[in-house]
């Protein structure tokens, strides 16, 4: 497909997160709509993880 994207979320909430990833992906993807992407479409795959409330991520170039 042209113009095929990847799309990674990082999900931190604040307390312990009643929802469902997927649902949580949804509302993202949809807000990505038509600001980032021109149609869901696009995306190709998609990659999710949810942390435990409280953790930190710490991000370094390799």
């Amino acid at each position: 497909m042209e113009n095929a994207v990847t799309v990674v979320i990082y999900y931190f909430p604040v307390e312990d997160a009643q929802g469902d990833l997927d649902n949580i992906t949804k509302l993202i993807l949809d807000a990505l709509v038509p600001h980032v992407l021109m149609d869901d479409s696009q995306v190709e795959s998609i990659i999710v993880r949810r942390f435990k409330p409280g953790v930190a991520l710490e991000l370094r170039n390799i």
